[in-house]
């Protein structure tokens, strides 16, 4: 749903049987992690939806591997977290409004920043942020 988050100007995580993260602490969260079908670390899935909400700030960097077709895209976040119903994107209720900023094919970029983000999608922070905030500004060389 990358092409949905970046034509409404947001990033997303789906969670669907998780409500308003602002509304529930991290064990009330994680109950309702348990309630989909193919969640295995309700806890963890909690915490990372908890830090969404809470803990990225206007001004971080958010960066969004798409496979399919091997690019990488960047964009700063620009407010804060919203529980939408029905959202923009589809099935993604839990939103932060971003500014997409650029988009770098995958092989071009160093190996070691392309280790960084080869994790399965989640939330986590990236430990060459001003790496990062330097490849916006030269193409990612």
């Amino acid at each position: 749903m990358l092409d949905a988050s970046i034509n409404a100007g947001v990033i997303a995580m789906r969670y669907r049987t998780v409500g308003d993260a602002r509304l529930h602490d991290v064990h009330e969260l994680a109950r309702q992690f348990a309630l989909g079908k193919t969640r295995k670390d309700v806890l963890g899935g909690a915490r990372r939806l908890k830090k969404f909400a809470e803990k990225v700030a206007e001004g971080d960097l958010v960066v969004s591997p798409r496979s399919s077709d091997r690019t990488v895209h960047i964009a700063r976040v620009i407010g804060p977290y919203d529980f939408v119903d029905p959202s923009l994107v589809p099935d993604f209720r839990h939103l932060r409004p971003v500014h997409w900023l650029d988009s770098f094919n995958r092989v071009d970029l160093p190996t070691t920043r392309r280790k960084e983000i080869d994790r399965p999608p989640a939330l986590y922070e990236l430990p060459a942020a001003e790496w990062w905030e330097q490849a916006i500004s030269t193409g990612g060389d």
